[in-house]
């Protein structure tokens, strides 16, 4: 190294650094925008499967709200066939509705 070189040698060695840490920021932006767009597209997956789920969940509630509905109907019908002797039905509707009524029907909604 000659006497006059040293400050051009010091000079191309702070530049290669700074292009390095230049180079390495750019990596890093170039990485969180690529990380926060992974986020984004899990978030709105994450989004539709609720949304989903929840009709699932609406439509076995909904089910089984016209069941609980239909069981109604079909108590007022014994109990009006219970406590009075002109209304006509039949022993085997009857036995239906009755048998209808006390069987459990379970709502399975999606918790996850």
């Amino acid at each position: 190294m000659e006497t006059g070189k040293t400050g051009k040698y010091f000079k191309y060695a702070i530049g290669e650094i700074v292009l390095v840490v230049i180079g390495i920021l750019i990596a890093l932006q170039i990485n969180n925008w690529n990380e926060t767009k992974r986020e984004t597209q899990k978030r709105e997956q994450l989004i539709l499967s609720l949304k989903t789920k929840l009709k699932e969940n609406q439509k076995a509630l909904t089910h089984h709200l016209n069941y609980i509905k239909s069981c109604q109907t079909k108590l007022i019908k014994v109990l009006n066939f219970l406590a009075s002797d002109t209304v006509p039905i039949q022993i085997d509707t009857l036995r239906n509705y009755t048998q209808n009524m006390f069987s459990l029907l379970t709502v399975d909604l999606n918790t996850s």
